[in-house]
């Protein structure tokens, strides 16, 4: 799906994870209004009832965007949070206080430079919390920023890319950035120097699943990495042909970059779901032990096409195929993509969130748990009431983050 929703805002959901302590964990949302944007934070004591409040970010939104593109970004050691306006070409900078509460930061929002105005504003951070990047699709361009004190930003410059860039994803070390360009079909890396910089890494792989079922913009679509191991990582990455659901994988070495003859394109089994626009690999599999989940989150599209997303064994980093369970949201007319609650051990239930939205726009949040032997139940659900009627809410990210990125 070369867009997500024409005409309607896709609102980015940031979805926290819940501990297992009795802590209290926050979801946030960029609600992507286009007019007065908000930001919407969530907060769940331990999967318990969630209370919401409201910040404008200052700018405005997109109104429509790409399902797998998130347009918020969080600090992993919880002291910045930044939303992307696309139609007022800025970016939103807060200092996370007490209880979660969003303080803007001197100079906020901060240009981005340039237009985001096809796919949104994608925002990425490194996981040593100094640079934030930012694709401006309109132009073809990626731009960086270096986080200061306070969580100013001050721009350093933009790369050029070869598509209305979409996702991206940072490898668990911080080192190298991985870029989707869903209308060429391409993943390409850059390497992070300080400064920040990037600079270019290898060659961009190009792909060719033979099974899309749409012209232009089915893959690849969301992007995430397993954990780095001697300098290696696998790339997994979306696709939303409605063929059925697809994933596809590539070869990262961090040195020498993507490996072409590595990528593969896989078919799930065991599930129904459709349009599979984002993989995001559990705590475990990503972090600690490169065995675990990987969820493979489907957005659906409408009557006959299910969304929610599937459950997959990693096996020190190998990935099944074959989903041990699946969950489909039958009340969700669209989904956004999941993710998992972090700082969990592989020998531990995981919860995972998702968002969804009926046919009468109706936004809601989903909260699951998944046991150590990979079945889902519902916990909750809460209904965004920032983002009813006008938007679709269709990215999330979580709070607290994975141990080396968010």
């Amino acid at each position: 799906m070369k867009k997500a929703l024409f005409t309607l805002g896709i609102a980015t959901l940031t979805l926290c994870t819940v501990s297992f302590a009795q802590t209290t964990q926050y979801a946030v949302a960029n609600d992507d209004i286009n007019g007065t944007n908000m930001v919407s934070v969530f907060a769940s004591t331990a999967g318990g009832p969630m209370a919401e409040t409201d910040t404008a970010t200052g700018g405005s939104g997109l109104g429509g965007g790409y399902f797998a593109n998130n347009r918020l970004a969080i600090e992993n050691n919880g002291k910045c949070l930044f939303a992307s306006n696309a139609s007022s070409e800025t970016i939103s900078a807060f200092v996370l206080g007490a209880g979660f509460a969003l303080v803007p930061a001197v100079g906020s929002p901060f240009p981005t430079g340039g237009s985001g105005a096809f796919y949104g504003v994608g925002l990425a951070v490194t996981p040593q919390n100094n640079a934030l990047f930012a694709t401006l699709d309109s132009q073809f361009e990626i731009a960086i920023f270096k986080i200061g004190a306070g969580c100013t930003l001050t721009a350093n410059g933009t790369v050029p890319e070869n598509d209305y860039v979409g996702p991206m994803a940072v490898t668990q070390d911080g080192k190298v950035l991985v870029v989707s360009g869903p209308n060429n079909s391409y993943i390409d890396a850059w390497t992070i120097g300080a400064g920040p910089t990037l600079t270019p890494l290898g060659a961009a792989v190009q792909l060719n699943s033979g099974v899309s079922n749409c012209s232009v913009g089915c893959y690849p679509t969301g992007l995430d990495t397993s954990k780095v191991i001697n300098g290696n990582t696998q790339v997994v990455a979306g696709n939303a042909t409605l063929s059925g659901p697809y994933y596809i994988t590539v070869s990262l070495n961090e040195t020498t970059g993507l490996s072409q003859s590595s990528a593969n394109t896989f078919l799930v089994g065991n599930t129904t779901l459709a349009n599979i626009e984002s993989p995001w690999f559990g705590s475990a599999a990503h972090d600690d032990l490169g065995t675990g989940w990987i969820y493979l989150c489907a957005a659906g599209f409408g009557t006959g096409y299910p969304a929610g997303f599937a459950v997959n064994q990693v096996t020190s980093g190998a990935i099944s195929s074959t989903a041990t369970s699946s969950l489909v949201n039958s009340s969700a007319f669209y989904a956004s993509n999941c993710q998992s609650t972090s700082h969990q051990s592989h020998q531990r239930k995981e919860f995972v969130f998702q968002s969804g939205v009926n046919s009468s726009l109706q936004n809601t949040m989903y909260l699951y748990s998944v046991s150590t032997a990979g079945a889902v139940t519902q916990v909750q659900s809460k209904s965004n009431s920032a983002a009813q009627g006008n938007t679709f809410v269709l990215t999330l990210s979580v709070w607290p983050g994975r141990h080396g990125t968010n």
